[in-house]
């Protein structure tokens, strides 16, 4: 991907299309899975500066996959990505408490550096996610 950075940053590369196909591929061919990871970070460090925010939220929706390696792989490459016209995520919240303790950091990470912060009604937002938490935490 790093050869194509210049590609994907023309707004009419089909972003948003290649991140969710890239999350598809890390679960769907099992084989391909790290490079579709690593491909996904690429695309991240590629777009952060000029990724609208349909692309943030695309790779926003891979942090809460059933699969730890997609979780892994969407906070990775959300990590250069700008979000802070994001003022709260409840998506980011609940990897915050990811089971897994590395995928948290990355999460807790993002909520800090991008001012992420809890609305007085977060908590009315957070039923529809009961069971994605629920697969996260095990």
């Amino acid at each position: 991907m790093r050869s194509a950075d210049h590609l994907v940053s023309d707004q009419n590369y089909p972003r948003l299309e290649t991140i969710r196909d890239l999350l598809r591929m890390i679960t769907a061919y099992p084989r391909l899975g790290k490079e579709a990871a690593q491909s996904l970070i690429d695309l991240g460090d590629a777009i952060k500066d000029v990724a609208s925010v349909t692309e943030v939220q695309g790779l926003v929706a891979g942090t809460l996959s059933k699969d730890l390696t997609v979780r892994k792989a969407a906070l990775e490459a959300l990590q250069p990505v700008d979000m802070t016209e994001l003022d709260y995520s409840e998506e980011i919240w609940i990897a915050v408490h990811d089971a897994d303790e590395q995928n948290a950091k990355l999460a807790l990470h993002l909520w800090d550096d991008n001012g992420l912060d809890l609305p007085e009604t977060f908590l009315s937002t957070l039923p529809r996610y009961l069971g994605t938490w629920f697969s996260l935490a095990q």
